[in-house]
């Protein structure tokens, strides 16, 4: 399993702009546009992005455990 370099979190949206994904800075780390989906619908998946490294180190813990499946989630990150 290889470290990934991504940006630190915790990652946060801007309630006066919840397209964006900001750092503890408030450096945008993504946006996201709906276009084609609703503004829920955009929050939402805003929200879930904001999770990313949370999310990315739980799984990890779990691979580095012996967690089959999280070790196939971690090799196709």
């Amino acid at each position: 399993m290889s470290q990934l370099n991504y940006t630190p979190g915790p990652w946060k949206y801007e309630t006066h702009s919840p397209n964006r994904v900001l750092t503890p800075n408030n450096e945008t780390v993504a946006a996201v546009y709906g276009g084609f989906v609703d503004a829920l619908e955009q929050a939402s998946n805003v929200r879930l992005i904001t999770k990313a490294p949370l999310m990315y180190e739980y799984m990890a813990k779990k691979a580095k455990s012996g967690d089959l499946d999280a070790q196939d989630i971690i090799a196709e990150i």
